[in-house]
């Protein structure tokens, strides 16, 4: 069965197709009035186990996960994946992109991938990623040779996504955390979010620190201003008598 949100974004698409095609002659009858949207309970009333899950980590959740990996054959692997989603935010083809020089052949803090629409380009990370790969890496023995893949299965050919998925999921059921790649991407935009947020907010504190420092002075500017158009009247005084 489908849920009530998904069922209301096939309506939203839907509905607007039986209106055009009923005002161009297509169709006799307006239908649109015999499909409406259901109705989405809160989220208190629906039961705890069929609720959403959110789709990020906490930061609590984050430091469980890399744990938790370090278990099976393939532990260093699996545990790099999902440091590289945490501290990069790449998708999952990207992931699949990736050579050893994509990362180990570029400048510290950047990877090269292969991005949605098929471009390449360069991708920020963060430095803290580089022991999880490194630490895999010592497994591999063609860590030397940049055009191998980086991530590969356990038959030795390139990752995929289903393979991914298989590599990170089990230990995200484990725990009852949000499952799949894309919940760790969204714990990278979510924390980045949260970054700018902190940064705008700076931005904002510092600027009012200013302007009132800059309000300071001129008011001071001010004060001496009159101070000495006072003095000069006074002397133009003197002078007069």
């Amino acid at each position: 069965t489908r849920k009530p949100s998904t069922i209301n974004n096939y309506l939203s698409f839907l509905n607007p197709f039986l209106r055009w095609a009923f005002k161009i002659g297509y169709m006799p009858d307006d239908l649109t009035g015999l499909l409406r949207t259901l109705r989405i309970p809160s989220v208190d009333k629906v039961p705890e186990w069929d609720r959403p899950q959110e789709k990020y980590l906490t930061h609590a959740q984050v430091v469980q996960l890399l744990e938790n990996m370090d278990i099976g054959t393939y532990a260093k692997r699996n545990r790099a994946i999902a440091a590289l989603f945490l501290f990069s935010g790449i998708r999952v083809s990207e992931l699949c992109s990736l050579t050893i020089g994509s990362v180990f052949g570029r400048p510290r803090g950047t990877l090269y991938c292969k991005r949605k629409g098929g471009t390449w380009c360069d991708v920020e990370i963060s430095m803290d990623v580089y022991p999880y790969l490194e630490d895999y890496l010592e497994t591999r023995k063609d860590r030397d040779n940049l055009s191998a893949p980086l991530f590969l299965s356990a038959r030795g050919n390139p990752m995929d996504r289903f393979s991914v998925y298989a590599a990170i999921r089990p230990v995200q059921e484990k725990l009852g955390v949000a499952t799949g790649p894309h919940a760790l991407r969204h714990t990278y935009i979510s924390e980045v979010e949260k970054i700018a947020k902190k940064q705008v907010k700076k931005n904002q504190k510092l600027r009012a620190k200013e302007e009132k420092k800059n309000q300071k002075i001129q008011l001071r500017e001010e004060k001496k201003n009159q101070k000495l158009q006072q003095r000069e009247e006074m002397e133009s005084q003197k002078a007069a008598e």
